[in-house]
């Protein structure tokens, strides 16, 4: 009745992916780099409530992929002008595990012409990453600092929309 290889597979049932997901704040302020000048400074987050699957590194404030797969991400926070006419800038930076070389995925900007204002930003990005490959924070500007205090102002958040099951099923 069935001929032998005539059957194929079309398709998966039941397969999940274990969940991966990240959330992480600061509890205080970071002085910028100054812009142009290779001074972006790398946001170490001190407070993590949930890293489930753990690829948020508390250590560094990386992101390390830990599967093939479509994955969102997420800053926000607030920064303050240090003197007149100060910029801020926060932007999402990737490092593929088969490069040398950091990219930049996205960025936020504010600017107040007075100093002591405050100004909010934030980012997003989704991004196909390989098992490795390497997501993180960084801020630079004139002027002007990322601003936190018990608050928690400033967060970064991230989780697997989608893994890619032809990489994880192979």
């Amino acid at each position: 009745m069935f001929e032998i290889g005539f059957e194929k597979v079309i398709g998966r049932e039941n397969v999940q992916s274990s969940s991966v997901y990240f959330n992480a704040q600061k509890s205080t302020g970071v002085p910028c780099g100054t812009m142009n000048s290779g001074g972006e400074v790398k946001i170490v987050y001190d407070i993590i409530p949930m890293n489930v699957g753990g690829a948020l590194s508390r250590a560094t404030g990386e992101f390390t992929a830990p599967k093939d797969g479509k994955y969102f991400f997420s800053v926000s926070g607030v920064a303050i002008m240090v003197a007149a006419n100060g910029e801020f800038w926060a932007g999402i930076k990737k490092k593929l595990a088969s490069s040398t070389n950091t990219e930049h995925v996205v960025s936020a900007y504010c600017d107040e012409p007075v100093s002591g204002k405050f100004c909010t930003f934030t980012t997003q990005a989704m991004q196909n990453l390989k098992a490795g490959d390497r997501i993180w924070v960084e801020i630079w500007g004139r002027s002007s600092s990322q601003h936190d205090d018990s608050s928690h102002y400033n967060n970064f958040i991230g989780w697997l929309i989608e893994e890619d099951l032809t990489t994880a099923l192979a």
